[in-house]
């Protein structure tokens, strides 16, 4: 994952929770895609997959907004992965776009 605005926080242990990928079996079983290296503009995650099996790789950030190598925004919605056995799957290159704006309405109400 590219970050060319700086906007990953440093870490220090395999699971980030501003930014996660996962694996998603067919029976709804999430497998976290741990961080293997991080540094100043980039961050690898990796997993081992089955063969033979359809999975999904889901993107889970609540504030970043993420884009995939064509440079379209990665859905919320899971892509479909299915490794063929003999084969390698691609590097699935993703690139930080910027932030996510959540505007929260707060209503206080005053006791007198």
């Amino acid at each position: 994952m590219n970050d060319p605005q700086g906007l990953l926080q440093p870490v220090t242990s395999p699971i980030d929770f501003a930014c996660q990928f996962h694996i998603v079996t067919g029976k709804g079983i999430h497998y976290n895609a741990n961080i293997q290296t991080s540094a100043a503009g980039s961050r690898d995650h990796a997993i081992t997959v089955p063969f033979g099996t359809p999975l999904n790789l889901r993107v889970l950030s609540a504030h970043l907004v993420l884009t995939d190598q064509t440079g379209k925004t990665v859905p919320a919605a899971a892509a479909s992965i299915n490794a063929q056995a003999g084969t390698a799957l691609s590097t699935l290159v993703y690139t930080v776009a910027g932030q996510k704006w959540v505007i929260i309405y707060m209503a206080y109400q005053t006791l007198l």
